[in-house]
């Protein structure tokens, strides 16, 4: 399988290297052949995406998304069936978070076939898994939100107890010299890394204790 891992266009001032969505297309090196696209990085309106895709030919289109980003990512589903009708498309990110039941149900189910939320290095693999071998059962895939007939399911979310399972990102994955330089870093180009996942508290501005639990949890040196 081909699978293209999209940060989508978007008017957002954050332009910084997307380092979950690179770690994620590492965690699916060994189910599927994969391709990074970031959108925003790139500075790729949805022009430059159609052009993009216009010689390239994609089984699985994983997006990730905030908020914001929500009509993008659909206007990229648009484009990507141009080429291939049978695409298959997964959302993930801190959108899918915000979702509730109502929204679920709402017009993304015309263009996602599968969303999925929690620490998914290890349950996105297994979809992908899945979809290439044409498998029908998806309830042990933790996080994953998907439609049977007529019925939503939502499988219980998964956070990793142990955060040194995860891979380390494949920055080749990305071009990092797409990215402007930042006041705080010394060198260049520059990468993230992390170091731990959940937090106790309830700050009102932040999305951490959802989307990593209040647990804190951190990586060895």
């Amino acid at each position: 399988l081909n699978v293209i891992f999209l940060r989508p266009p978007s008017g957002t001032h954050l332009v910084y290297p997307p380092m979950q969505l690179v770690l994620m297309a590492t965690c699916c090196k060994n189910v599927a052949n994969v391709e990074v696209l970031d959108c925003v990085g790139y500075q790729y309106n949805h022009k430059k995406f159609r052009e993009f895709m216009s010689n390239r030919d994609y089984d699985i289109l994983a997006v990730s998304a905030f908020s914001n980003d929500h009509d993008s990512s659909i206007e990229c589903v648009k484009i990507a069936r141009e080429r291939n009708k049978n695409v298959v498309t997964i959302i993930g990110g801190s959108h899918v978070y915000n979702l509730s039941k109502k929204d679920i149900d709402s017009k993304l189910w015309r263009y996602f076939d599968f969303m999925i939320y929690g620490e998914s290095e290890k349950s996105l693999p297994l979809l992908i898994d899945k979809i290439s071998k044409v498998e029908k059962d998806f309830s042990d895939v933790k996080g994953l939100i998907y439609k049977n007939g007529n019925e939503i399911i939502a499988n219980p979310p998964e956070l990793i107890e142990n955060l040194d399972e995860l891979p380390v990102p494949d920055w080749r994955l990305i071009d990092l010299y797409k990215y402007p330089r930042f006041y705080q870093f010394r060198s260049y180009p520059f990468a993230y890394t992390t170091t731990t996942r959940g937090c106790p508290y309830s700050c009102t501005f932040c999305a951490v204790p959802i989307i990593s639990g209040k647990k804190f949890r951190k990586r060895s040196v």
